[in-house]
């Protein structure tokens, strides 16, 4: 890019510098001048094809209680518009990000919508796991498609505009039991695992339940309850919970909660594995500063994604973006802080990718959200030799297929892989 500039500038000034003395010598001559969009042979120049701008309207929060990850989302997305446009990696298209801040209030969610679809957006965005739900009859009925990071069932049943960038949380929890009966827990030796559950009750963690309830339901020779507790969301107190759950092999904790939750079981003595899955991952960097990460160890994380640690494509990308874009204290500071940002490029990836897929078909002129949504139906990425394919059918409406293990070690405070494997979820 750089040296193209250099070469059109000297031809400027090659060709301001001729100018007097074309003028000179050929003031008197009664040649016509060719006309614009011809050569002096008579034929027509190659016009380049006009740019096409698609732009992606962003439902986020960035003055609300999600803002703090939804910023690290926010980035990721911008980062990958920025590097498609500079690489030209979809030409004569220049891709840009309309954002609307929702407060993380499910009220401003249409309304966001509605403005960001006024402002241009071809198609929607957002990493919100209200927003999706609350605008998905809108989105059916307009025909626009809408990609959700947030893997609620009802985003998929039936199957309609709305593409997931992620796995069914039931599926999600469902899979985790069965891996454990698989790769951690000898039940024809130690009999079933004992089971336990705190957390927020929001929509995804009662989804994840329910993937536990229904694989336990199936097997109970592998596990058994030893309670669930599902508290008002902003509940940072775990005391009964952890109390009643010391006793449990394995044990699903808060997310947003995650430090008081630990705390609490800790302090009740509680040593069963704990569980967590890609939304805990955000919230890792505050093990450190609240001295829990020996309380941490060998917790179980279940991610559709690959870790900092590991050389990837995707993981790769993700700290070259930081580095070009924000400079390498940055890529420090999201590598001690969690996952948000690998996690959130992992998904995105799979929009810019379609959107890549869908202008080769049909041209950038073309580009609409039936022709988006044609693509979708069939549509299947594949990151690279460390990944799995994933991608949408004309009935499937969530995206990723498969799931890796990774555990926390304490000795290093940080995520390595527990099993080598990607698995696929149950569905």
């Amino acid at each position: 890019m750089k040296l193209w500039k250099i070469i059109t500038v000297l031809c400027f000034a090659i060709a301001l510098t001729s100018l007097p003395l074309m003028t000179a010598c050929g003031g008197d001559d009664d040649e016509e001048t060719p006309a614009a969009g011809s050569t002096e042979a008579g034929q027509p120049t190659t016009e380049l094809p006009e740019e096409v701008t698609i732009r992606i309207g962003n439902l986020t929060d960035k003055t609300g209680p999600a803002s703090n990850a939804m910023q690290v989302m926010d980035m990721a997305l911008k980062d990958m518009a920025r590097y498609y446009n500079e690489q030209n990696l979809i030409p004569n298209v220049k891709l840009d990000v309309i954002e609307y801040d929702t407060q993380y209030e499910p009220s401003r969610d249409i309304p966001g919508y509605e403005l960001v679809m006024e402002k241009g957006a071809d198609f929607v965005f957002t990493g919100l796991p209200t927003s999706p739900l609350t605008i998905k009859s809108n989105v059916n009925q307009d025909e626009v498609v809408l990609f959700s990071m947030s893997g609620l069932e009802d985003l998929g049943d039936p199957p309609g505009w709305v593409f997931v960038l992620s796995a069914a949380f039931s599926d999600v929890g469902e899979s985790m039991l069965n891996w454990i009966a698989e790769n951690d827990w000898d039940y024809e030796s130690n009999g079933p695992a004992k089971l336990g559950m705190m957390s927020w009750a929001s929509p995804a963690f009662y989804e994840v339940l329910e993937g536990f309830e229904r694989y336990v339901e199936a097997h109970p020779e592998q596990f058994e309850w030893e309670g669930k507790f599902l508290e008002q969301a902003g509940t940072f107190i775990w005391d009964v919970p952890a109390a009643e759950l010391k006793n449990a092999d394995y044990v699903f904790i808060p997310a947003a909660g995650i430090i008081p939750g630990v705390k609490a079981y800790s302090a009740a003595g509680g040593e069963g594995t704990l569980l967590t899955t890609e939304i805990h991952i955000a919230f890792l960097g505050m093990l450190q500063d609240a001295g829990l990460v020996e309380a941490y160890d060998e917790t179980l994380c279940f991610i559709a994604c690959r870790w900092w640690n590991e050389d990837a494509a995707l993981v790769n990308l993700a700290k070259q973006l930081l580095v070009d874009y924000h400079g390498q204290s940055e890529l420090e500071a999201q590598m001690e802080r969690g996952g948000v940002y690998m996690s959130s490029l992992h998904q995105i990836d799979g929009v810019f990718k379609a959107i890549k897929q869908t202008v080769e078909a049909v041209g950038a002129k073309n580009f609409s959200n039936q022709t988006l949504y044609d693509t979708l139906i069939g549509f299947t990425v594949n990151p690279g030799e460390a990944y799995k394919p994933w991608g949408w059918t004309e009935t499937d409406r969530f995206g990723h297929d498969y799931f890796r293990v990774y555990e926390y070690d304490a000795d290093q405070s940080d995520m390595v892989s527990a099993d080598p494997y990607w698995h696929p979820y149950l569905q």
